[in-house]
């Protein structure tokens, strides 16, 4: 046999470039392939860090139009299992200096030029604070699934922002089918309220009155614009965890 040269990962590849060079390098399947790609995937993760990381397997997903673990467990000849640990290895990775700590799913309604323009007023600010607030003005291509963009962010987020307005409370509260995108997220976001407790948090923009169930919550109200800035203040700081009762003795 001539000599082989070893395999050599460059971070500055994007993913799918690097897939594609540890692929043709280890062709072939088996087990004994398959455990040096899972390695080199690891380390090439780690090289380039959590943010990146995390992006890429998003992309990966995006690409497929899916997140089911078997599915793109499939796509890259592998088990179900070794593509649950690579997306648990990602999340363990060491938290990047400059990364966001809290997921922010942004949940509208699609109404006047000058209404969507706020809300991605509002994502840019909230990302400004260093929260990733997730925003399909800014996700959703040409040609994309809105219903896989959808299903994908609002299983990830750690919370959702539901922008309260006289037309999100009516399509929240229409007849089954009747509410369009924005009621299949809520119907997602309070499933997964129910099955984890994950947090829904009211974000006042027009209207006198929430949707129902968010009746009894706890709001934040950006209605009068004079006061944006003490709301957004309010608002980064709940969602960083920061302010609550003074220290005992204090």
């Amino acid at each position: 046999m001539g000599y082989r040269a070893p395999f050599r990962m460059d971070p500055t590849r994007s993913f799918a470039e690097f897939l594609e060079q540890l692929y043709s390098y280890y062709g072939g399947g088996g087990i004994q392939s398959t455990g040096y790609r899972l390695n080199a995937i690891r380390t090439w993760l780690s090289m380039v860090g959590r943010n990146r990381a995390r992006k890429a397997l998003d992309e990966l997903e995006g690409a497929a139009e899916t997140n089911d673990a078997a599915e793109m467990a499939k796509s890259l000849w592998m088990s179900k299992q070794s593509y649950v640990g690579l997306r648990r290895f990602v999340r363990d990775l060491p938290m990047e200096e400059d990364e966001a700590t809290v997921e922010a799913f942004i949940s509208y309604r699609w109404e006047s030029g000058e209404h969507v323009a706020w809300v991605r007023k509002l994502a840019a600010d909230l990302r400004k604070e260093r929260i990733n607030a997730v925003l399909d003005q800014w996700e959703v291509k040409l040609g994309d699934s809105f219903t896989t963009y959808m299903t994908r962010r609002i299983a990830s987020a750690d919370v959702v922002l539901f922008v309260i307005s006289p037309g999100a409370v009516a399509a929240a509260e229409a007849p089954d089918g009747k509410g369009g995108a924005l009621q299949f997220e809520v119907q997602m976001m309070n499933a997964r309220r129910i099955k984890e407790g994950a947090r829904i948090i009211g974000v006042y923009r027009s209207g006198d009155r929430p949707p129902g169930y968010l009746r009894d919550h706890k709001y934040v109200d950006f209605r009068c614009d004079k006061q944006y800035e003490e709301a957004l203040q309010e608002l980064v700081g709940d969602l960083l965890g920061k302010g609550g009762p003074p220290e005992m003795g204090s």
